[in-house]
């Protein structure tokens, strides 16, 4: 993918073909973002990462060349909704009771297992 002519396609067109993201773009501003609770608790709030426009748009040709590879070589399964056109959670669960329903018409024992973490991130090892 090549784009128009102009400085700033130049760049876009050299990291897109270097693999390379412009080093000077990778700077953010981070600004802390409240969730809830007690204002004053450091806990409850998330950092914000403010970056370049310019890396915003470089980000979103790269986005668009990744998943486009991705649909047109089949790569994500069926059972993938995170981050997809038209899919969502309520296509995760009408595909979660679809496969109850099945079960319990064959009189198949059902199980599910959910988890859900609270703050997942703050549990991650940043150092990793």
């Amino acid at each position: 993918m090549q784009l128009n002519k102009g400085p700033l396609a130049y760049i876009y067109n050299l990291s897109l073909n270097s693999g390379v993201f412009p080093g000077i773009w990778k700077t953010a501003k981070a600004k802390p973002l409240y969730k809830k609770g007690d204002k004053c608790d450091m806990k409850n709030y998330r950092p914000l990462s403010i970056i370049p426009v310019f890396a915003k748009l470089l980000e979103r040709l790269m986005y668009n060349m990744i998943i486009s590879f991705l649909y047109e070589n089949k790569i994500l399964s069926e059972a993938q909704n995170g981050f997809r056109k038209g899919k969502a959670i309520d296509t995760v669960v009408q595909s979660f009771i679809g496969r109850i329903q099945k079960a319990l018409d064959k009189r198949v024992h059902t199980i599910g297992i959910f988890i859900y973490l609270t703050k997942a991130y703050d549990v991650l090892n940043h150092d990793l």
